[in-house]
């Protein structure tokens, strides 16, 4: 008769095959899918940074692509324990029910860009990390695996005490950026310059948002604007110079 301790390691066991299954599936799907979700990466990423309701009252967002990589940076609430083992195992629904954004099933859509994610932060009790997530695999048994190594990654670099995220920012994902995958990028940054005063407009959270790339870079900031009546409060875009 099995001992319950080796019962819950089976069980164990089969939820981390079933998730690792339900991941490889939905990466599956986004290569299906590329065509149709070309830019939606970098929407997520926004959603992403907003974090749980209510844990922040200003949002600082940088976009940055080089000659090899993107770097996608915020300033969002720092990581709690939960949250980091979502975003490694990909948890299926979200922790808070708070939480407006923060490694829901949307997340995963940044793999778009690359199966591999350089992730830095800090979590809530000020411990600093810098990690690779992987979710790479020929099927779900070598995703499981990747999975697992990435935990393992998570932890050692805690023990590291790795640099932290430069202030302001408190997050940092840097995706690496190839021929093949650029020109997702380029749509992605392109339907963010577009769409950058509807963001302020609808997320009053959002403060400043900037936008580097080889050849341009924008800084958008939020400003209060002198009322045309005393008792009005208007707020306008600033092009920072």
């Amino acid at each position: 008769m099995p001992s319950p301790d080796n019962l819950d390691m089976v069980f164990n066991e089969v939820v981390y095959d079933n998730n690792a299954q339900e991941v490889f599936k939905k990466l599956n799907d986004l290569d299906n899918k590329r065509d149709v979700l070309v830019s939606r990466w970098v929407w997520e990423l926004i959603q992403n940074a907003r974090g749980t309701a209510g844990s922040q009252n200003t949002l600082h967002i940088e976009v940055v692509l080089e000659r090899d990589k993107l770097l996608f940076r915020h300033n969002g609430a720092r990581f709690k324990d939960r949250e980091i083992a979502h975003l490694i195992y990909h948890g299926s629904s979200k922790h808070d029910l708070g939480d407006i954004g923060k490694f829901g099933s949307g997340f995963i859509t940044t793999h778009l860009l690359s199966r591999q994610v350089r992730v830095r932060g800090t979590l809530a009790d000020g411990r600093p990390f810098d990690f690779i997530l992987n979710r790479e695999g020929n099927d779900a048994a070598e995703l499981r695996a990747a999975m697992e190594k990435s935990k393992t990654d998570f932890i050692k670099s805690l023990a590291l005490k790795p640099e932290a995220v430069p202030a302001p920012f408190t997050t940092e994902y840097a995706y690496p950026v190839n021929e093949p995958i650029r020109e997702v990028v380029f749509k992605g940054i392109q339907a963010l310059h577009l769409s950058a005063p509807y963001i302020f407009a609808f997320n009053f959270m959002l403060q400043r948002l900037k936008i580097s790339t080889p050849d341009e870079s924008v800084d958008l900031t939020r400003k209060e604007l002198h009322p045309l009546f005393p008792a009005s409060r208007y707020q306008g875009l600033y092009l920072n110079d």
